[in-house]
């Protein structure tokens, strides 16, 4: 691992745009169901990624965090009930959670993808 790098190879608080293709996760496959295609967007805690649903087919996207923020049993506790509790609302304006859990050491959330413009295209005037 390099100097200033996590486990997961990106830096601490680094949230430059990322080739989508630059990632260790990229082409894994998580419990057996998602592989994970590109990054689509990151932030100071976690990685959201494009995958493929191997199961039911079609894109899904995968949230992870990143590896220093799930280091410890409390902040993995803290990651799982956001999935149980998120994956127990069903309203139109909230994402649909298809599954959260951990495989190996990577605790992940997989909800639906929703397609749009960013947060800060529409800021921007779009």
């Amino acid at each position: 691992m390099n100097e200033g790098t996590t486990k997961n190879g990106w830096g601490t608080n680094d949230c430059r745009p990322r080739p989508t293709t630059d990632h260790p996760l990229i082409g894994k496959v998580l419990d057996g169901r998602f592989r994970i295609d590109r990054v689509l967007g990151s932030g100071a805690i976690g990685v959201v990624f494009c995958a493929q649903d191997l199961v039911e087919g079609g894109d899904v996207a995968i949230k992870v965090l990143i590896d220093e923020f799930y280091v410890g049993a409390m902040a993995k506790s803290r990651f799982e009930r956001e999935g149980k509790a998120l994956s127990m609302l069903d309203h139109p304006n909230i994402v649909r959670i298809i599954k959260y859990g951990v495989d190996g050491d990577v605790p992940y959330i997989a909800m639906d993808i929703l397609e749009g413009k960013s947060l800060k295209e529409l800021l921007v005037g779009g």
